[in-house]
């Protein structure tokens, strides 16, 4: 009967606190204001909190502190460990330093160690670039490459495949004409130039449709979200039982 009624006040609680910072939150349309500052900081320092617990919990502890007690990875483990006390200590010397201060007066191991904390940031910051981009080439421009490349229909085709393969190389190359191809139809006799200065309008419409396309599902998802965010006000006033006092 207590677990019972530990769960029941945790969840009421907790219907309590989502609700306060749910409308503390939505209250940023009045302007900015210390209520919102203050359901902002709490979101922001709870999603960082769960973010260092699961670094630790599902990173650290699994595959550098185990590594390194049973001394797998032949003391490269060390090399990660180090760079990552290195960052934490020159964080915690830049945090610790007036703003204003010289950098005359400072001393040259906070110099030295403010360098050397450079590298595991340039480090992250180049991994992260490097996954970025790679995911970008493999996952969206090298398919889309290929698919435009790979446009082709027999005789057989049905009226809807030669439209939509037409459709695909004159769109696509059109697109790729007006990204890359200003001023490159300048010398170019006055029928080309015609034909390009047509193509890249049509690579620019291309675009734009594009755009709108992306903006509507941007829109459609944000609308998504707010109704959701409805629906959690809505079942969170009714786990406080908020509706019997007026009753």
């Amino acid at each position: 009967m207590d677990t019972l009624s530990t769960m029941l006040f945790t969840q009421v609680a907790g219907a309590w606190v989502g609700l306060f910072l749910a409308l503390a939150l939505f209250s940023t349309i009045l302007g900015d204001q210390g209520l919102a500052r203050f359901a902002q900081h709490v979101l922001v320092g709870g999603a960082l909190g769960y973010a260092a617990l699961m670094a630790v919990r599902e990173v650290l502890e699994p595959r550098l502190l185990l590594g390194l007690q049973t001394g797998a990875g032949d003391g490269w483990l060390w090399v990660p460990l180090g760079l990552g006390l290195l960052l934490w200590l020159a964080g915690l010397d830049a945090l610790r330093r007036p703003a204003d201060h010289p950098p005359a007066r400072v001393a040259l191991w906070r110099r030295l160690l403010r360098l050397l904390g450079i590298i595991p940031v340039a480090l992250m910051v180049g991994v992260a670039v490097t996954v970025a981009l790679l995911g970008v080439w493999q996952g969206t421009l090298l398919p889309q490459t290929m698919a435009a490349l790979r446009t082709q229909v027999d005789a057989g085709a049905t009226p809807t495949d030669w439209m939509t393969a037409l459709l695909t190389v004159l769109l696509t190359s059109a697109a790729l004409l007006f990204l890359t191809g200003h001023g490159s139809q300048e010398r170019a006799p006055r029928p080309i130039q015609l034909l390009l200065g047509g193509w890249r309008w049509v690579g620019q419409r291309a675009l734009w449709l594009a755009a709108g396309v992306l903006f509507a599902r941007l829109a459609a998802s944000r609308i998504s979200l707010f109704s959701g965010w409805v629906e959690f006000v809505n079942r969170s006033v009714q786990q406080t039982g908020i509706w019997r006092w007026f009753e």
